[in-house]
């Protein structure tokens, strides 16, 4: 299974349209700002999303995080703002923990991150829109293995 994850879209999808087309995702996950991106992005591209807003949402748009099973693989969703993961991960792994996840997706920091600590996976896609660390914008695409997870940063 093959995932698009972004965030941070901020009400620009056009480079995520344009990289996505024609490509057979399983479905988007969005981890917030803006929520209805994730939205509009599943209608388009005629997939399912899971979605969470963030801190420039409206708490009216869908929910502020998500535990997700897919294919008996337990994933946290959230936008990460409330767990301050601008400065470290430390709050963010203690909810996924308390929650038996094996990988957190977030975003919030509009930095790409794929990485593993104390054996749980954290991918952050970064921003397509607004990225901020000079690479340009950026997506992640996760494939759910029968063994674990693989992610891969893609800059647009």
């Amino acid at each position: 299974m093959e995932f698009l994850v972004v965030s941070d879209t901020h009400g620009r999808v056009e480079k995520v349209v344009k990289y996505a087309k024609g490509r057979a995702f399983t479905g988007i996950i969005h981890a917030g700002d803006y929520y209805r991106d994730g939205i509009f992005l599943g209608s388009e591209l005629g997939i399912p999303v899971y979605a969470v807003y963030g801190n420039c949402d409206g708490v009216w748009d869908g929910i502020e995080e998500e535990t997700i099973e897919i294919s008996g693989k337990r994933i946290f969703l959230t936008h990460g703002h409330s767990y301050y993961v601008k400065h470290d991960l430390k709050l963010l792994a203690q909810k996924a923990e308390s929650l038996k996840a094996e990988l957190v997706i977030f975003g919030h920091s509009h930095v790409p991150v794929y990485t593993r600590i104390n054996g749980l996976w954290f991918l952050n896609p970064g921003s397509p829109s607004l990225p901020r660390e000079g690479k340009g914008g950026s997506v992640a695409i996760l494939k759910i293995l029968e063994e674990g997870f693989e992610a891969e940063i893609v800059y647009l």
